[in-house]
């Protein structure tokens, strides 16, 4: 798998890669075999870095050959999902099926 960085200027095969971290000041870095690191995308606040980082978690698992780290406005985005709410305030009731 390859992992493009946030801003597009770096890609990282996984193969070579040995640690990715988040780091205090909201970067994700990550550490290569031969003891060099690079940093793959710089985000506002720790917490944001974590979240990006979750992200990788599914493409790695589904074996997808390429990903990019997300963005600010793709992280801020996520966040802006409609949280739909029933106008009775209950969970909707299925019917049939099997």
């Amino acid at each position: 798998m390859i992992i493009f960085s946030s801003d597009y200027l770096q890609a990282v095969n996984l193969d070579s890669i040995t640690a990715i971290y988040v780091t205090r000041n909201g970067g994700v870095k990550v550490n290569f075999k031969d003891g060099t690191g690079c940093q793959l995308g710089s985000y506002l606040s720790e917490d944001d870095a974590k979240r990006a980082l979750k992200m990788i978690k599914e493409p790695i698992r589904l074996g997808h050959p390429t990903y990019t780290m997300p963005t600010l406005e793709q992280l801020k985005d996520i966040d802006k999902a409609p949280i739909v709410i029933p106008v009775n305030g209950r969970k909707q009731k299925r019917h049939g099926g099997s």
